[in-house]
């Protein structure tokens, strides 16, 4: 009797693990499902995003970054090759940073902000890495 109890203890446990991962996984991925759908739907205002980094051609490079955010997002969040979503994930990351985010060329004034925003997605880039570094180790 008390190892069967000990068993089902185990078996929630899991269960637990499991479902708080899975939400965490889902907050982690929030930012870039929230990104992707409201770009999807005023498709618009992705292609003058795109146009106010000087990123050539507009249209096609939006339609790219909805499909990073939204289809690396459901690799993750689903399992289907999470490593490979993340990975995604922490390239667009780490581009989006550079692109919108140069620190190094901003006026004294505006500088702190932007290295906050660097930084800020540097952790997430951070994030990611665990997250191709934790599904590669299963």
């Amino acid at each position: 009797m008390q190892s069967e109890k000990r068993h089902i203890d185990i078996q929630s446990l899991w269960v637990t693990f499991r479902a708080l991962q899975s939400g965490l996984l889902l907050l982690l991925c929030s930012p870039y499902i929230y990104w992707g759908v409201t770009r999807l739907l005023d498709v618009d205002a992705g292609i003058r995003q795109m146009e106010a980094y000087g990123l050539l051609p507009p249209a096609p490079l939006s339609a790219v970054a909805i499909l990073i955010q939204l289809g690396a997002s459901v690799m993750v969040v689903t399992g289907f090759w999470r490593w490979i979503g993340a990975l995604c994930l922490a390239a667009f990351t780490l581009a989006a940073a550079l692109i919108a985010h140069p620190f190094w060329q901003a006026l004294p004034k505006d500088r702190n902000g932007e290295i906050m925003m660097f930084v800020a997605h540097m952790i997430l880039v951070g994030c990611w890495v665990a997250v191709v570094w934790r599904s590669l180790r299963k």
